[in-house]
C-alpha cells in the first residue's frame, strides 16, 4: 500500500511540477505580450497620426481652391461691371476676352476642387 501511496503522491507532484512550469510560462509570456501590444499601439497611432495630417492638408488644399474660386468670381463681377461702363469699344472687347479667360480659369478651378474634394472624401 505504501507503493500505491507513493505512486499517487508521485503522479501528484508531477502534476503540480507541469502547472507550476505552465503558470511560470505564462508569467514570463505577460510582459512580452504587454511590450508587443504596445508597439502595436505606438505604430497605430503614428499611423493615425500621418492620416490626420493627410486629411488636414488635403481639407486646407480644397479650401484654397474654393477660396481661389470665391475670388475670381469676385474678379469676374468687377469686370463686368467694368465692361458695362466702358466707354470704347475696344476697351469693352478688352474686358470681355479677360472676363472669358477668368471664366476658363473657374473651369479648370472647379475641376481641380472637385478632385480635391474626391482626395479628402477618399481619405476620410
Amino acid at each position: 500500500m505504501a507503493v500505491a501511496t507513493a505512486a499517487v503522491v508521485i503522479r501528484t507532484l508531477h502534476r503540480i511540477q507541469r502547472q507550476l512550469t505552465d503558470l511560470r510560462g505564462r508569467l514570463e509570456a505577460g510582459p512580452r505580450k504587454i511590450a508587443t501590444q504596445t508597439t502595436r499601439l505606438k505604430l497605430a497611432e503614428e499611423a493615425r497620426q500621418k492620416l490626420s495630417e493627410t486629411l488636414t492638408a488635403a481639407r486646407k488644399k480644397a479650401d484654397d481652391k474654393q477660396l481661389q474660386l470665391r475670388t475670381s468670381e469676385g474678379k469676374i463681377g468687377d469686370l463686368e461691371t467694368k465692361r458695362n461702363t466702358a466707354k470704347t469699344n475696344k476697351e469693352y472687347q478688352l474686358l470681355g476676352e479677360q472676363i472669358d479667360a477668368a471664366r476658363a480659369a473657374i473651369g479648370v478651378l472647379e475641376g481641380e476642387i472637385l478632385e480635391a474634394l474626391e482626395a479628402v472624401d477618399e481619405i476620410a
